[in-house]
């Protein structure tokens, strides 16, 4: 726990050497049209992504991968035959990319200045906090589990259908969140994955249980 209030208090210091996981790299991009002519109208600049984080276009991180502020470098994206933009819906487009600055990852010591920057007299202080966030985090679990339990405990004595419309809800809901998780990623999806949210797939039998919960809370 006390590496993770490390981690969110890292700071980023910009490092003359190649691109590597675990760095932020700033970078911009723009489209090349299909005679290789850039779409200045759609450049992108100051665009920023951790290495190595798997929240970046794949494509980009792995043209920038051991490149240093000041390269160049391209890369092609295909875009799904179902993709929601019509006009880029089957196409491959090349992007032209420029390594802005490279950022490396550097965490604060374990120490008394870390707990004063946070509020606290010293590390022993923020030790403290630490383990009673802990300890209630156990007991909130704890109640949690025990609430999960009464339900299931319910359910198998009062079973009943969820409504169909509250399930077609979370259903939609999920499609919608995963689909766009997808997109962002620049990661198709075929009609093989999408058969997951079909009327018989696992997510309306998630959905389906889901909702017989929140019916019976």
């Amino acid at each position: 726990a006390l590496d993770d209030v490390r981690e969110q208090h890292a700071q980023f210091a910009v490092v003359e050497r190649p691109a590597q996981d675990g760095d932020i790299v700033q970078l911009g991009y723009v489209p090349l049209d299909g005679e290789g002519r850039e779409r200045a109208e759609q450049r992108v600049e100051n665009y920023t992504f951790q290495m190595g984080a798997g929240d970046a276009v794949p494509e980009f991180e792995a043209a920038l991968r051991g490149k240093s502020a000041g390269d160049t470098a391209q890369a092609e994206i295909r875009y799904p035959a179902d993709h929601q933009e019509p006009e880029l819906a089957g196409q491959a487009v090349q992007f032209v990319l420029t390594l802005q600055a490279v950022k490396e990852k550097h965490l604060p010591a374990p120490d008394d200045e870390l707990a004063r920057d946070l509020g606290l007299d010293d590390l022993e202080a923020l030790r403290s906090r630490i383990r009673a966030d802990l300890e209630r985090r156990v007991r909130d679990d704890a109640d949690r589990d025990l609430r999960e339990s009464l339900v299931d405990a319910l359910l198998q004595a009062n079973p009943f259908e969820a409504p169909a419309s509250m399930v077609q809800q979370y259903v939609e809901a999920v499609s919608k969140d995963w689909e766009e998780s997808r997109r962002r990623a620049g990661v198709s999806v075929d009609d093989g994955q999408r058969q997951e949210f079909a009327p018989t797939g696992a997510a309306r039998a998630r959905a389906a249980s889901r909702a017989r919960r929140r019916g019976s809370s």
